[in-house]
């Protein structure tokens, strides 16, 4: 009885362990692709602002430098819309993920508890 009990316990301890290992490994992924997708962000506002300030330093007409003015808002909207479908991408991804963690995780609660089990052996 008593190493029956050992045994559960050490299943259960080493199954909780391997799912907040899981968890932890969900996370910094996603707090990876996030950092990159905020990289990507600063680099695209950083190459628009040169590119910006060398290009309407050699405009000499004011009808140039309203092109130029135009084209870089256009440009400057293409990669925000760029960035906000990527940033979506990512949530609906971590939520698939957090929820494939947690479903797992009741699936092994429900397995270690014997009150869980009789319940659904009733039902």
């Amino acid at each position: 009885m008593q190493s029956s009990l050992m045994n559960q316990w050490s299943d259960m301890n080493k199954k909780a362990l391997a799912s907040m290992q899981k968890l932890a490994d969900i996370s910094n992924g996603m707090m990876r692709q996030a950092f990159e997708q905020q990289m990507e962000v600063v680099n695209s506002y950083v190459e628009a602002g040169s590119k910006q300030a060398r290009v309407l330093s050699e405009t000499k007409r004011v009808q140039d430098f309203v092109l130029a003015q135009g084209r870089f808002a256009q440009e400057l909207n293409q990669k925000a819309l760029h960035n906000a479908r990527v940033s979506f991408e990512m949530m609906v991804d971590s939520k698939k993920q957090y929820g494939n963690w947690l479903e797992d995780s009741m699936k092994d609660a429900q397995d270690l508890n014997p009150w869980l089990k009789a319940v659904q052996n009733a039902a």
